[in-house]
């Protein structure tokens, strides 16, 4: 938060960002999956997004722009109140509100991390299955009720089935029968998968409000890869439907996160064997991708004389996504940046490249990770000599906060 006590534009960009992220969750919901969720008053909700002017930034999300062109668009910067999920301890209170003309966004977890800063909120979920038709939400594990699905995620009174109307209800898919993992062709560009989803969450979600002096022992050697490169295989493999299965996997999400998201091989299989059927046999229906595929890392030139560079379109990843990869035989060497990373404080990431040449010059740089996993320059790092570290956590520690 800036220091007049408004939001910066990068904060009402990430506001915007994850409301947008949720209105395609609800586009993208697997057929019959159970998903964690929350209600939130739909008023609050609707007052949010008028301050932050989400409906003026939504088409320039639709259309991939970057940071850089959406802050041209920022002008407004309204304070934001926590914003706080309706409990109801049965059906019969949510029905009775309901009754009274009250509206609710049916929201998951993803979204409310971002409008609750209660240290990313773990309040009491409802269980909800959503088909094309049809809303039903479980309270308190049997404790159900069903709605018409209005396609905006609103529960209220108009769209509630009365029982005597339900027709075919919906089943969480617990009863489908799961494809074996030995069945399950693209096992190992799952495990990549999920190894990117959690190693992003991570990177976003660590600790890292203080500067704490840099040692090479804290560092985490990472690769930078070309983004285009990166949305492409996303794509191929179907990966918004995976990302949102892993948003809503609690079980999984909350061991992760307990281990300080360290993945074993038993854990990753176990996720893979817990995905949607649904899924599972679309991705088996495709053939193979092109392994031979290949982008060059990305960077800008600075200034006209070409003096000067910054990464530009790159995706970060850490060492055994980039074995995972290696050993699947992906073309990647030309996509492909080693960098030391250190988290820094503030929230940014200061990445120190290996392997620095004076034909092939690069600057060190610092910036943060956005909900894509793409990593966003916002300084550079240029030195006459190389530095030591000692002189580094110097500059850091004295000079640093001057340029936030």
């Amino acid at each position: 938060m800036s220091k007049d006590g408004n939001l910066s534009e990068k904060q009402i960009y990430d506001y915007c960002f994850a409301i947008y992220n949720y209105e395609k969750f609800l586009e993208n919901l697997m057929k019959n999956n159970k998903y964690q969720g929350y209600l939130i008053d739909k008023t609050t909700l609707d007052k949010v997004k008028t301050k932050l002017q989400y409906e003026k930034l939504k088409p320039l999300f639709d259309k991939n722009e970057i940071y850089t062109e959406i802050k041209k668009k920022i002008n407004k910067k309204e304070k934001i109140k926590n914003i706080v999920p309706k409990k109801h301890n049965n059906s019969k209170e949510l029905i009775n509100e309901l009754l009274n003309d009250k509206q609710f966004y049916l929201v998951n977890q993803d979204l409310l991390n971002k409008l609750n800063k209660e240290d990313n909120y773990k309040g009491k979920t409802i269980e909800f299955i959503m088909n094309k038709e049809k809303i039903k939400l479980i309270l308190n594990g049997n404790d159900i009720l069903y709605f018409n699905n209005n396609k905006n995620g609103i529960i209220e009174k108009s769209s509630l089935i009365q029982e005597d109307s339900l027709g075919n209800s919906i089943s969480p898919n617990e009863s489908e029968e799961k494809i074996s993992y030995d069945k399950i062709l693209f096992k190992i560009d799952l495990e990549i998968l999920i190894r990117i989803f959690y190693f992003n969450k991570y990177l976003r979600e660590k600790e890292n409000n203080n500067f704490i002096e840099l040692k090479k022992e804290d560092s985490e050697i990472v690769y930078l890869i070309n983004n285009s490169w990166m949305e492409e295989y996303k794509d191929y493999f179907n990966y918004k439907t995976l990302e949102d299965y892993l948003i809503n996997n609690h079980q999984y999400t909350e061991l992760i996160i307990k281990s300080k998201y360290y993945l074993s091989r038993e854990t990753i299989k176990q996720l893979i064997e817990n995905l949607p059927s649904e899924y599972i046999n679309n991705i088996n229906k495709k053939e193979k991708f092109d392994k031979n595929k290949t982008f060059n890392y990305e960077k800008k030139e600075l200034n006209c004389k070409n003096e000067i560079s910054y990464s530009d379109n790159n995706h970060i990843i850490n060492s055994k996504t980039y074995d995972l990869l290696n050993n699947q035989n992906y073309a990647l060497n030309d996509s492909l940046q080693k960098i030391d990373l250190y988290f820094i404080g503030k929230k940014k990431i200061l990445l120190f490249f290996l392997n620095k040449t004076n034909i092939n010059k690069v600057f060190d740089e610092i910036g943060f990770i956005n909900n894509k996993g793409k990593f966003i320059p916002e300084y550079i790092l240029e030195y006459i000599v190389d530095i030591p570290m000692n002189l580094l956590n110097i500059f850091f520690k004295d000079e640093y906060l001057k340029f936030l």
